[in-house]
């Protein structure tokens, strides 16, 4: 098969790092597999299939940005035998004038991206998230792709859609056990970001407490966005590929992951996979796919740092939980590899030919 996959931009986030390993893997598999960007080409992963950099002179997020790019990608769609949108921009130009079979793979709700708790700049929004929500009745249910269970249940219930259910997977041949290091001090792991919704301020809060009980404790925040905190916390903020993540994971005590939502998240099951003990918030795109309260990870309400400070001290202090946790984490790591994932996506493409 020709698959062209329409990726808005090709910086390291986690929706890109799912698109790029199932393009991957396609095009391992014979198919021949394009993606069709803005770009730039991708330093922090190793991407195989053939890339059609497109150039949009407005660089950051505003109007022209995005009209710029929606007549740019409908001129330059190439032929093929499916054109996946993937982010709610590219969608219109896919559903319009994509080649073959058209698809959208939705990783989010992306209309709540367009809200705030002010009342008068959520009126402002209101325009755009009523664009963004039109996006998704471009596309025929059987064409519409979601990575999470409770998407599939927000499609039903918001559109009357009965849409394809794919979860993204694990990369077995990175995200595994790493030789440990001698460390002087505890190690919680956080892979943060500037977004409000990530939960690295609930995190930082929640480290203030821990560290009054455990002195010789240090946190490791990965991110390419976050420079500095203010916080007087023991805080090292470093950059990482998948390599030195993994081997991260491996030495951390904890893993912690405290967003306040998540269309599908990957990092506490790479962490699961290093045999890391994870905390992580019970919200959806968490809870409600593969993490389970007290079996594969410790699960607090979002939005709390008094909680999530308890299920880093528990963790800690409690050997036979942990080892249960991360016993438990590596069974659920199994699950979601991605070999799996894959041939679940191939039949799904398949079907139309």
């Amino acid at each position: 098969m020709r698959i062209n996959f329409v990726v808005w931009t090709t910086k390291l986030t986690g929706g890109n790092r799912v698109i790029f390993e199932l393009a991957n893997r396609l095009w391992e598999r014979g198919h021949e597999v394009v993606i069709t960007t803005f770009g730039p080409k991708p330093t922090w992963f190793n991407l195989k299939p053939r890339l059609i950099l497109l150039r949009n002179p407005f660089k950051y997020p505003s109007l022209l940005n995005f009209l710029y790019g929606f007549f740019s990608l409908s001129k330059n769609l190439i032929n093929c035998d499916a054109t996946i949108a993937t982010w709610w921009p590219t969608a219109f130009p896919v559903a319009f004038f994509g080649k073959g079979r058209k698809i959208y793979f939705v990783q989010h709700y992306e209309p709540w991206f367009f809200s705030d708790e002010n009342p008068i700049i959520r009126l402002l929004m209101l325009p755009l998230r009523k664009l963004v929500d039109l996006t998704y009745d471009l596309f025929d249910e059987k064409n519409i792709v979601v990575i999470s269970k409770w998407l599939k249940l927000k499609f039903m219930k918001e559109k009357k859609k009965k849409v394809v259910h794919i979860p993204p997977g694990i990369n077995k041949r990175i995200f595994f056990p790493r030789k440990k290091v001698k460390k002087k001090e505890k190690i919680v792991l956080h892979i943060g970001r500037k977004v409000k919704w990530k939960g690295t301020s609930d995190l930082i809060k929640a480290m203030e407490i821990v560290s009054k009980e455990i002195k010789n404790i240090k946190l490791i925040i990965v991110s390419n966005e976050i420079e500095n905190i203010s916080h007087e916390i023991y805080c090292e903020i470093l950059r990482a590929d998948d390599n030195k993540l993994a081997i991260l994971y491996s030495n951390a005590d904890v893993f912690v992951h405290p967003s306040w939502y998540e269309g599908y998240t990957l990092p506490p099951l790479e962490a699961m996979a290093c045999g890391c003990p994870v905390v992580t918030t019970n919200t959806q795109g968490i809870a409600t796919e593969y993490a389970k309260h007290k079996y594969n990870c410790l699960l607090v309400p979002p939005k709390n740092p008094k909680k999530l400070a308890e299920a880093i001290l528990l963790l800690l202090k409690d050997k036979n939980l942990r080892k249960k946790i991360i016993r438990n984490g590596f069974k659920t790591a199994e699950k979601l590899e991605w070999n799996k994932i894959v041939d679940k996506f191939e039949r799904f493409l398949m079907k139309s030919l």
